[in-house]
């Protein structure tokens, strides 16, 4: 995971380049993206003094999107909460632009020779005008014409990117770096205030849990809550399919009596069942007493009229059916419903700022000793100070910590400390830590690195391009000029026709 963050912390930097020249496998996938809110202006924005309609906004979004779900598959949600998709779509927009003004060209044979070497068009080995034509109706639904210019754009992006980085070249010490930055491992040992140890220093009175209901009362209003009856069958871990079809079958005659205008002291009566409450419960959170089931139609039970049924659902207790007792809105619980839940917030509070303060004290008199000392004793002092010194296993520095967890920040004050030297204070969810050296070093493994040379030298290749292009195209976003009228500097106004 921590190697993956890596990946992405370089590309954070070069993506909105990058994604501007990706030449996609033109697997697109539909719904047309809406831009719900439109600035008085009547335009999206302006790049090299050209005005950006809507419309073109729109569809270079779209084209962004589809990119970063090809690039990325699953992960493309997950990537794009890390990007800033606007940006994206200015990069591209500027890129669009910029192209023509650099008179990069891509000739109809090139655009031929590209599109009928497609393996996905080829049938037999060979490009089939057919397979051609469905793609084009059933797959895009957009007719060759623009899918043909869509795909010179990115030809043209990829001369660009070629252009630009064609003289990039890496060392074979850079290579060796790169692998060791990976694959070397080494343990640690480190000093840590964790906030569950200073937890139990924490006194609050009820003076301070009252002042903070007060002052944030309305913080713990709930918008909607529920309260439901219900009725059912609870089966067996191990119930068999006939005794799941004979309880489901129960639950529908029940239900269709309860249908016929009966109530449920009637359909307790005549069926042998039981009724219960589940208590009042917010939207999302798991249903009172049902093992934190959150079922699929979860927001149809808010959506029921007091003393409506549901169908029969399927819960991991059994088949139940469920009837809306009461609904309230906007509910603000009161200081005693609230008093447990306050208290865990204020204790973590103040556990958090009292652990700050401690480590703040220890670090201070480490530093201060280790200039006392030009050779210090990083163990001795941390015992001076009654600081337990702890230890972890073997990690690399894109591998999780045992004990520790994967946290960027403190695989990189880990692999980057130096002889003599702590790390900065790393704040983690846990607590402070302070790595206060290197115990153990773990070498590379030279034949495995010469089997993998080769993939890391083609990965490290690709970044120093990717670096390259990025300052290269940061150059022309100057130049561009843009002014975004979609970005959160201006709020848009109600949609109007675009100029």
């Amino acid at each position: 995971m921590l190697k993956f963050l890596r990946k992405q912390k370089v590309a954070k930097r070069i993506f909105y380049a990058l994604a501007i020249i990706i030449v996609p496998s033109f697997i697109l996938w539909g719904s047309a993206t809406v831009i719900r809110d439109r600035n008085a202006k009547g335009y999206a924005g302006i790049v090299f003094g050209k005005k950006i309609s809507y419309d073109e906004y729109r569809s270079t979004l779209q084209t962004w999107r589809n990119q970063l779900k090809i690039k990325f598959g699953d992960k493309a949600n997950q990537i794009e909460k890390i990007l800033d998709g606007n940006q994206a779509v200015w990069d591209r927009l500027i890129m669009r632009y910029g192209i023509k003004r650099m008179n990069i060209r891509i000739s109809n044979d090139e655009l031929t020779n590209y599109i009928t070497s497609l393996p996905f068009l080829q049938k037999d080995g060979v490009f089939d005008p057919q397979l051609y034509e469905l793609f084009l109706r059933y797959s895009l639904n957009t007719p060759a014409r623009i899918f043909e210019e869509e795909v010179r754009e990115n030809l043209k992006f990829q001369k660009l990117f070629n252009q630009v980085t064609q003289d990039i070249q890496v060392t074979e010490e850079e290579i060796k770096n790169r692998y060791i930055e990976d694959n070397e491992q080494i343990k640690v040992k480190y000093v840590c205030v964790l906030y569950k140890d200073v937890a139990r220093e924490v006194n609050l009175t009820e003076d301070e849990l009252k002042g903070y209901y007060d002052k944030n009362k309305t913080e713990f209003t709930i918008p909607i809550q529920a309260d439901l009856n219900c009725i059912g069958i609870d089966l067996p871990q191990d119930a068999t399919e006939a005794q799941k079809k004979e309880a489901s079958e129960k639950m529908e005659a029940a239900r269709l009596f309860l249908g016929e205008g009966n109530d449920l002291p009637k359909a307790e009566d005549k069926f042998g069942l039981k009724t219960q409450e589940t208590g009042f419960f917010s939207l999302g959170d798991p249903l009172p007493g049902f093992d934190n089931w959150l079922p699929l139609d979860f927001a149809d039970l808010f959506n029921l009229k007091e003393k409506e049924f549901t169908d029969v659902m399927q819960t991991p207790r059994g088949p139940y059916i469920f009837q809306l007792k009461e609904k309230r809105l906007d509910y603000t619980p009161s200081f005693e419903e609230l008093k447990g839940k306050i208290k865990k917030i204020l204790t973590a509070e103040k556990a958090r700022e009292l652990a700050k303060t401690k480590m703040d004290n220890y670090y201070s008199q480490i530093t201060t000793k280790i200039k006392e000392n030009s050779n210090p004793d990083l163990i001795k002092i941390a015992d001076s100070l009654s600081l337990p010194v702890k230890e972890t296993d073997l990690f690399s520095r894109y591998t999780a910590v045992p004990e520790i967890g994967a946290f960027e920040n403190f695989n990189e004050a880990a692999c980057n400390l130096k002889e003599g030297q702590i790390s900065e204070i790393t704040e983690l969810p846990q607590g402070y830590f302070v790595v206060i050296l290197i115990s153990q070093r773990k070498p590379i493994d030279e034949e495995k690195f010469k089997k993998e040379k080769e993939a890391v030298q083609q990965e490290l290749l690709r970044d120093k391009k990717a670096k390259v292009f990025d300052e290269f195209f940061a150059s022309i976003r100057s130049r561009a000029n843009p002014k975004d009228f979609i970005g959160p500097q201006e709020k848009p106004n109600s949609p109007t026709k675009s100029n």
